[in-house]
This record gives structure tokens, sequence and C-alpha cells, in this order.
């Protein structure tokens, strides 16, 4: 009895679903975006192609979107030792151009990552130089300008006690009127409110700011303290009585003013 013939049936690879494809396309795709952050020219020159297919599963708002978390991902990822050197920060801009963005908007678009990666840079030595609405002194240089508000605080206040009290009539016309009482001013807070608004420019040797009613200047070897919050600067110098705060404008970082001024060359 013969033994029966081995057939070799070729099974049809299975195709992937709409979910599964895309999430190969995005992991293929985030992963060498990343490598071409680092250097990678090979990386670099396959993004394009896979750029072309990741998009295929995307709508406009979202590929864009995607594109964008790709970059923040891959910048965090170059700057996790805090230093951004010259180098890293053109292959940063390379990866932005093969992505179709431009790294320059970053701040408008993710103020949180573009707040590391100028702070990394400046961990790195290289310290940016600017126009300055000011005159500047001899060997002073302008790092950067702040659109901020000066605030001050002020206290709330309301009546209270006070009464109408009683009217008696005692003759005809005429009445006596008993138990009244002022109502008398008390304090029931303090709130914030803008006080001034103009440009706070951070320079090597001081931090100055120009308002369309006041001129502040707080010289850092007379600064004795600065409190960082998330919208604003507090900055207290040893020359003047009260601390003065500032609230940022959401193109402008104060995590970055206090990066330029802590660094006090």
């Amino acid at each position: 009895m013969q033994p029966a013939a081995h057939v070799e049936v070729e099974v049809a690879p299975k195709r992937l679903s709409r979910r599964q494809a895309k999430r190969q396309g995005r992991d293929s795709f985030e992963t060498t975006a990343l490598a071409a952050a680092h250097g990678d020219q090979t990386a670099l020159e396959a993004l394009p192609a896979l750029v072309a297919d990741a998009e295929r599963h995307y709508k406009a708002k979202e590929w864009e979107q995607r594109r964008w978390d790709t970059l923040a991902i891959a910048i965090r990822d170059v700057v996790d030792d805090d230093v951004l050197t010259e180098a890293e920060e053109r292959e940063l801009f390379r990866l932005a151009d093969a992505l179709d963005l431009d790294l320059q908007t970053l701040a408008v678009r993710d103020m949180a990552v573009f707040e590391e990666l100028v702070i990394a840079g400046l961990n790195d030595g290289r310290l940016p130089t600017v126009d300055a609405p000011v005159m500047l002194k001899s060997g002073e240089t302008a790092r950067a300008t702040f659109g901020v508000a000066l605030m001050k605080e002020v206290t709330v206040r309301e009546m209270r006690g006070g009464s109408h009290g009683v009217s008696i009539r005692v003759a005809k016309g005429v009445s006596y009127r008993v138990g009244a009482a002022r109502a008398k001013s008390v304090v029931v807070g303090t709130q914030m409110q803008v006080q001034d608004v103009g440009v706070l420019t951070v320079t090597n040797q001081r931090a100055i700011f120009t308002g369309d009613k006041r001129t502040l200047e707080f010289r850092y070897d007379k600064l004795v303290g600065m409190e960082q919050f998330s919208d604003g600067l507090r900055l207290n110098v040893s020359n003047r009585q009260l601390a003065s705060l500032f609230r940022f404008s959401a193109s402008s970082s104060p995590a970055i003013a206090a990066a330029f001024i802590s660094r006090q060359e």
C-alpha cells in the first residue's frame, strides 16, 4: 500500500484589521522617528515613506496631532539628560521637516515641551541674544523678552452690620427713629488685579519691566527672592520693600524667564 502523498497547502496570509494595521504603522513610524531624532540617517531617509503610509490610517486633524505627539516624544527622549547640544538640535529640526512640522511654532502647540527644549539648550551654555525695548548698559546683553502684566493684591471690603432702625410717630407730621446703626466696612479677603501691562526683558545683568505706567528694575546682585508659578513669577530685590508679581501671557513662559535669571551671568 502506497503512503499518501504529502501535499503542501499554501495558507493565505491573514489580512490585518484596520485597527491592527494602524497600530503596526504607528509603531513603526514612531520607532523610526525616535531613531531619526538621535541622528540615525537611515531612519531619517526611511521616514517619508513611513509617514505617507501612517497618514492613510488617520483623519486630517488626528494625523496632525499624531505628528506633533510623535515630535514631542522624540524631543523628550533627546533631552532626557536635560541638555540639548547643537547637533541634537539640528537633528530635531530635520525630524520636524520630515514630519512636515514647523518647530518654531512648538510654543503654541505644546508650551511644556517647548520649555523643556529651551531650558535644555540653556543648560548646554547656548544663550540667545534678542533686541530689547530698553536702553542697555555697557556689557549688557538682552537674552529674552516676555509679555507680562504687573499684578497687585488689593483688599476686598464689604459693608456689614447696618440697620435702618424703627420710626415712631410722636405727633402729626413728627416721627422719631430709634435703633439705627451705621454699617461698618470689614475686610472679607483679597484679590489680584492688573496694575500695569508691558514687557519683561531679561538680560545677563538684570530684569526690567517696562509698562504703560511704570518701569521697574531688578538687578541680579540685589535679587533676594524669586518664586515661579504656573503662569507667573514673583521677584524680590533688596532695594524695594514689596515683591513684584508678574502674570505671563499665554505665549510667554515664566519657567524660561526663571531659567535665564537663575543663570546670573
